[in-house]
């Protein structure tokens, strides 16, 4: 590991416990890619991915205690060709198990463009092994692309279909489905969950919702597990369990 030091923001000149280190491995790639085209290189795979949780391990019936969640899939990107699907779960990059999904931006990041690379997946009880061949991540790519409220009182939140208006304000293009949270209950699940106004419930428990009614009838069904919600903020995509405690 070597040290690579910029500059530090301090509010009283101290720094004691500030680590600034990066892996000698990342630094060489970092400066290959340099050399070589005079640019940073780095793979792209195009998934929003997440940390798996033991709730949200519960919910997807999977046993193991690593692995990546695949929150949302971009169009035309090299995870949409190589198979992968909202709900998976990598359990393994290049045979080498993922523990965080910080380690798997780190590996695919570390990859070069057009580099193949193998994904042990897990899918709805199934184990599978996709073959994926990694774009380049470029500044283009870094994002993903009234009616009354009605309240779910058991999760603390306050819920609307999308209306003209609220699409415009939530900047959502028409082709976007799901149901919008207007109010979130101070202390709830939901609020614990970090769920916030503005987010768009887009399926629960894998079932895509795009009206008030689907989400009611959705939750009736909810097992042992708890809710899980697919919620999209900004562009970006991510899962929430919910259960009361």
């Amino acid at each position: 590991v070597v040290g690579i030091n910029t500059a530090i923001a301090s509010r009283n000149g101290g720094y004691m416990g500030v680590g600034f280190s990066i892996p000698s491995t990342m630094v060489t790639q970092v400066t290959r890619s340099i050399i070589d085209s005079g640019q940073v290189e780095r793979g792209w795979l195009g998934a929003a991915i997440q940390n798996v949780t033991e709730d949200l391990a519960a919910s997807f019936n999977y046993g193991e205690s690593d692995g990546v969640l695949i929150a949302d899939v971009m169009p035309d990107s090299p995870a949409e060709t190589a198979g992968l699907k909202s709900g998976d779960i990598v359990v393994k990059f290049n045979g080498k198990r993922m523990a965080s999904a910080s380690q798997l931006r780190n590996e695919v990041a570390s990859a070069s463009p057009g580099a193949p690379a193998e994904l042990n997946v897990f899918r709805a009880g199934d184990w599978i092994t996709l073959s994926v061949t990694l774009g380049k991540l470029d500044d283009s790519k870094l994002s993903f692309g009234g009616s009354p409220s009605d309240a779910l009182d058991d999760f603390g939140i306050s819920i609307q279909d999308t209306t003209p208006e609220l699409r415009q304000r939530l900047n959502l293009n028409s082709n976007t489905k799901g149901v919008v949270v207007v109010d979130v209950k101070q202390g709830s699940i939901s609020a614990r969950a970090g769920i916030q106004p503005g987010d768009l419930i887009v399926s629960i428990n894998g079932e895509d919702v795009s009206n008030v009614g689907q989400v009611h009838d959705a939750v009736s069904s909810t097992g042992k597990n708890g809710t899980r919600l697919l919620i999209e903020r900004d562009g970006y995509r991510r899962f929430v369990v919910l259960r009361q405690r």
